[in-house]
């Protein structure tokens, strides 16, 4: 009884399938789908970085990371290994909260 189930889904899904590629393979699909993708360029708002560092080290990094970090341009999340200290808190302007 299992047996014969089994062929009968075997050979169905296989009908199934198949009638589904020559009533759904439109050659101008690939086509449309190439270009849907190829109007559409990546820019910054498509982007999110994330920075991960030691709190020991981030006094020392944060000025190259400023230099390329455009506010409410750039987004990203910063994770350091502790909690900054005082010493580094506030965060620059140019960092701010998502």
């Amino acid at each position: 009884m299992l047996q014969k189930f089994c062929k009968v889904f075997l050979y169905s899904s296989l009908l199934l399938y198949l009638v589904s590629i020559f009533l759904f393979n439109d050659p101008n699909s690939s086509l449309l789908i190439f270009h849907l993708i190829a109007s559409n360029d990546t820019n910054l708002s498509h982007l999110v970085f994330g920075l991960i560092g030691s709190e020991k080290t981030w006094d020392h990094r944060k000025n190259y990371i400023e230099s390329w970090w455009m506010p409410k341009v750039t987004r990203g999340y910063l994770l350091l290994d502790v909690s900054p200290s005082a010493s580094l808190l506030p965060l620059s302007k140019n960092f701010t909260p998502l």
